[in-house]
């Protein structure tokens, strides 16, 4: 299945982000000359090649501009499973990028804080928007958003502190 999904906010906010903005592949247009003068993706970062990719562009070619227009069809990730599956491996591949770029990514125990309370942030949301749901003060949706968020955060910890632990760094 396939549906429309702008994510808009979320492309915005990856390139403005404070610490290692980059540019999700998942809609992004580079003239094929500098693609292949940069290496292409790094096979090694199955899950973060666009993170990387787009420190490399943004040395050789400055900054990368964002094109709220852009249209762009992924496909839907259908169930909670897959939705954890996927994130579980974003997490693994954010410790492997910072393996590779340590003085782009100063991760420390603050970060490594500041990561555990999302997760627990994200976990308390949820009997709240099920307690509105219930009770008619808010919606289905509001509720199912809150328990997937706190699904896609607590899976891309679990994969991120799995794939450090197993490359012996501790991370967290």
């Amino acid at each position: 299945a396939f549906a429309y999904v702008s994510y808009l906010e979320e492309q915005g906010e990856s390139l403005r982000r404070p610490v290692f903005p980059f540019a999700p592949t998942a809609n992004l247009a580079v003239r094929r000359r500098l693609f292949e003068e940069l290496g292409g993706f790094d096979e090694h970062l199955p899950y973060t090649d666009d993170a990387d990719f787009s420190l490399r562009l943004r040395a050789a070619a400055g900054p990368i501009a964002f094109a709220p227009r852009a249209i762009v069809f992924h496909e839907e990730r259908c169930t909670t499973a897959t939705l954890f599956a996927r994130y579980r491996q974003y997490g693994r591949g954010w410790a492997e990028l910072l393996r590779k770029h340590p003085g782009e990514l100063a991760w420390g125990p603050r970060l490594a804080w500041n990561a555990n309370a999302d997760v627990l942030k994200s976990l308390a949301r949820i009997p709240a928007g099920y307690v509105r749901w219930k009770f008619r003060r808010g919606s289905p949706e509001d509720f199912h958003f809150r328990r997937l968020e706190f699904v896609r955060r607590f899976a891309h910890r679990l994969g991120f502190v799995e794939r450090a632990l197993s490359r012996g760094r501790l991370l967290w």
